[in-house]
């Protein structure tokens, strides 16, 4: 297997120093005169070996060639028998609802925090891992393709905390189709990190309806298998939150500069009133 099977095309480049070696022969011709006769024997065996040499040098520049393309195709030998484990596919399931914009000790939020987070784990794989990033938040779940680990942590950076909360059972399940038949046959270790805060709401959907759909997905994929990881970010015992639920319009017509009647619908998650509390629209 090649991870970047493109450049075995390079290999028809091994072919070039045969090519120059037959071009420079049609250059010369041989001429035979009378004096050649008293030097047959010893001038024979001399061109022998001269042409002995020639031949393995046009082979090693060929081989050279061809082995700096199958280099650049970078070959992965998967073992034949035990753990084949250490090729992997990382998904990472994150979190980029508003309430990861909560700022924690040390002046940095939550989304910063699950940022290193994610980091840290895309740095202990190896050139043969792939990964993929869903994201949960505003808009749902979105999945990214399986691609190398680089390309991932440039996903990372772009990411941000938005509007809408996360759904880690909708994530769970993305990332489970991204371990499709084909990524765990050539990577059958898949490990999955949910990398979110702490909040309950999140996790409404984790149940036996989950748990069902959850093992019917992994039981099609034959000697398959998948570890999931959590990693909390934030402070722990942290529940004192405020979340808008929904914003209407109840009267006129949306026009800058002009006044709107507009509901909105607030939701108190802590136990303390939080009544007087300022919505900015």
């Amino acid at each position: 297997m090649f991870l970047n099977p493109v450049m075995l095309a390079g290999a028809g480049a091994a072919v070039v120093p045969l090519v120059l070696h037959f071009l420079s022969r049609s250059r010369f011709r041989t001429v035979d005169w009378g004096g050649m006769m008293f030097l047959g024997e010893p001038g024979d065996r001399r061109w022998s070996g001269g042409r002995v040499r020639q031949w393995v040098l046009l082979l090693l520049r060929m081989g050279i060639l061809g082995l700096l393309a199958v280099a650049m195709a970078r070959p992965v030998v998967a073992k034949l028998w035990g753990d084949r484990s250490e090729h992997r596919l990382i998904v990472l399931v994150m979190d980029c609802s508003g309430s990861m914009a909560v700022g924690e000790a040390g002046g940095q939020s939550r989304m910063n925090l699950a940022k290193e987070a994610a980091l840290r784990v895309l740095a202990r794989g190896h050139a043969a891992d792939r990964a993929a990033l869903v994201e949960m938040g505003a808009g749902g779940v979105k999945t990214s393709p399986v691609e190398e680990i680089q390309q991932i942590t440039g996903r990372i950076d772009k990411l941000h905390s938005g509007a809408g909360m996360a759904d880690v059972a909708r994530g769970l399940l993305a990332a489970a189709e991204l371990c499709d038949r084909r990524n765990l046959q050539l990577m059958p270790g898949a490990e999955i990190y949910v990398i979110a805060d702490r909040q309950a709401r999140s996790w409404e959907g984790i149940g036996d309806s989950f748990a069902t759909a959850w093992q019917g997905r992994w039981s099609m994929a034959k000697g398959a298998r998948a570890r999931v990881y959590v990693v909390p970010v934030g402070r722990e015992g942290v529940v004192e939150n405020l979340g808008v639920e929904s914003l209407e319009i109840t009267d006129g017509v949306v026009v800058r500069g002009q006044p709107v009647g507009v509901e909105v619908r607030v939701h108190n998650y802590g136990g303390q009133s939080r009544a007087g509390v300022p919505v900015t629209i």
